[in-house]
């Protein structure tokens, strides 16, 4: 079994580390000038056919792209936290103590004010 020149070739492309990692793949070359590792080669589709996928996925992604909202950010305005469940709560909490103090108060002044009888 003799390896052919392109084989050869492609396994001179490989990096020096690819023989300690079994992960990585030599680079092989096909009709078109892109390079594609043997692990990406897709068994379902032809080479082709997923140029031709990859092309129609961006000319989509393009027009969904011109008609999306443009992002604008003011940068007059300065950035307003979002007040939390619990910070509502507790503010609500504090204004029914402030109000339950504030009767309390009034109760006990209106009736140091009136006079003593013993």
């Amino acid at each position: 079994a003799s390896v052919s020149e392109d084989e050869s070739r492609d396994f001179s492309q490989a990096t020096p580390s690819s023989k300690s990692n079994s992960l990585r793949t030599p680079l092989r070359r096909g009709s078109s000038k892109i390079q594609i590792r043997r692990k990406d080669c897709n068994l379902s589709f032809s080479r082709e056919e997923l140029f031709k996928i990859e092309r129609d996925n961006l000319t989509l992604l393009k027009k969904i792209m011109a008609h999306a909202k443009p992002r604008t950010v003011s940068l007059n305005q300065p950035f307003s936290h979002k007040k939390t469940s619990a910070a509502i709560n507790r503010a609500k909490q504090q204004k029914k103590i402030d109000q339950d103090n504030y009767i309390l108060y009034s109760k006990i002044s209106a009736v140091g004010r009136t006079k003593r009888v013993f």
